[in-house]
């Protein structure tokens, strides 16, 4: 048999990649700093990925002016709301006596119909527990004159914590007990002569409250109406120590010639203006 002559197979000369997969990208697109910093097209496919898989991730969409009860409800079951009133499992904070049986079930019915999740219901529990028995006898009423200085020493206390965040953080609070609160509430007096509406520690746990909720519901929001929200002083500072970053990493604050520098370090001095804020006595 003749000798058969097998054709070499065709070499693929796979090669190095380029060292810039961006260089045949437009202009607008390479330069942008999403992927400017990214070495390889792997690094950005799995970036894409990763981006595509968090879409909607622990977001709710929150019905629209159309939205039944059912609706809502369906929105409170997935915040973690139990499926009847008796599934809160309430606790009452050390030291205080067993409060009465008809007034927690008529909380449970109220905190399941307001759509808490229990973590929320065992918070608003406790903190009328307390005030409940801190309440003074009806007879050591303050006079308005009264109350306004107490209103004022608030705000002037709450201002200088929160900063330019005070009316987000306000409006929360105020958002909080308009919902679920019941009339007179705010009204209730301490045993120390405070009325719940003009006590920082009352008001700070009705915001976070509110702020809870509002961070678990997406964009729009369920207490308060849809804003732009303010920071802190606190808040601004962690924002500024996270663009600035470390000084040996030569990031975009610390970097001049990088292409995102101008925009960070404007954010850095948009935030400066929220740790100082200026408070009126």
């Amino acid at each position: 048999m003749a000798e058969e002559q097998v054709a070499d197979a065709p070499v693929v000369e796979t090669g190095q990649a380029p060292s810039d997969w961006k260089a045949s990208l437009p202009d607008d697109i390479k330069n942008n700093s999403l992927i400017h910093n990214m070495d390889d097209v792997e690094t950005l496919a799995k970036t894409a990925i990763h981006a595509q898989s968090m879409v909607g991730a622990e977001k709710i969409a929150i019905p629209g002016n159309w939205a039944n009860d059912d609706d809502w409800n369906s929105v409170y079951t997935k915040l973690g709301r139990p499926e009847s009133a008796e599934g809160y499992e309430l606790k009452n904070p050390e030291g205080t006596e067993a409060i009465d049986g008809d007034i927690k079930s008529w909380y449970q019915d109220l905190a399941h119909d307001a759509g808490l999740n229990n973590r929320q219901a065992q918070k608003i529990f406790e903190a009328y527990i307390a005030k409940t028995g801190e309440m003074a006898p009806a007879n050591e009423e303050l006079s308005q004159q009264d109350l306004e200085i107490q209103k004022s020493e608030t705000e002037v206390a709450l201002k200088k914590e929160w900063g330019k965040a005070f009316d987000d953080k306000l409006n929360e609070a105020k958002g909080i007990l308009d919902q679920f609160a019941p009339e007179g509430f705010a009204e209730i007096m301490t045993k120390d002569g405070i009325a719940l509406g003009n006590s920082p520690e009352f008001i700070k746990t009705m915001a976070n409250i509110g702020n809870y909720i509002n961070s678990k519901v997406g964009e729009d929001k369920i207490i308060g109406a849809k804003q732009t929200p303010s920071l802190t002083p606190e808040d601004a500072q962690k924002e500024i120590a996270m663009l600035r970053g470390d000084p040996k990493d030569k990031g975009p604050y610390w970097n001049n010639k990088h292409p995102d520098h101008a925009a960070v370090v404007a954010e850095v001095s948009r935030l400066m203006e929220y740790l100082h804020p200026e408070v009126e006595e």
